[in-house]
């Protein structure tokens, strides 16, 4: 009984053994492509993420401009600001300050390859009854150098 039992573990009978070795290459075979799809997933996701060859983004020039030069009592004053760049890619970080009302608005944007201009608006709300020269001033305070431009304008109520 030994001998047979010896006899059938090393020498398997009929196909059971072509059939666990042929399971055996299609598991390996199915983890293979797997793991490279799952490779090359990676492999994309990385290079977008890095920007592939694209410059990362440098500000050249800040312009701001107001839509009126002189607002009535309780108005809204629409603000616009430029920000041109090289093309790069990358995130751009600014702030909008108002000296009436002390406030300071922070934003952000995404550059994406080949754009050279950003507008970037503004909604300021002026209130009371008051006569006073207003400045809004944006501040793009990355990539850096920091670069400012404003606009004035007057508030008559």
């Amino acid at each position: 009984a030994a001998e047979r039992i010896w006899r059938e573990g090393a020498l398997p009978s009929g196909n059971g053994g072509r059939r666990a070795a042929g399971a055996r290459r299609r598991r390996t075979i199915v983890s293979a492509l797997v793991f490279a799809a799952v490779m090359a997933g990676a492999i994309v996701a990385w290079m977008r993420l890095s920007g592939g060859d694209d410059p990362p983004v440098a500000v050249r020039k800040v312009a701001v401009s107001a839509s009126e030069k002189t607002l009535g009592c309780d108005s809204d004053a629409f603000i616009t600001g430029t920000i041109d760049t090289n093309g790069g890619v990358g995130e751009i970080r600014y702030e909008w300050r108002m000296n009436l009302d002390k406030d300071v608005e922070k934003g952000a944007l995404r550059a994406t390859a080949g754009t050279t201009s950003y507008d970037v608006d503004l909604t300021w709300r002026l209130q009371g009854e008051r006569t006073a020269k207003a400045t809004a001033t944006l501040r793009v305070t990355s990539p850096g150098p920091a670069r400012t431009a404003k606009t004035t304008f007057t508030y008559k109520c």
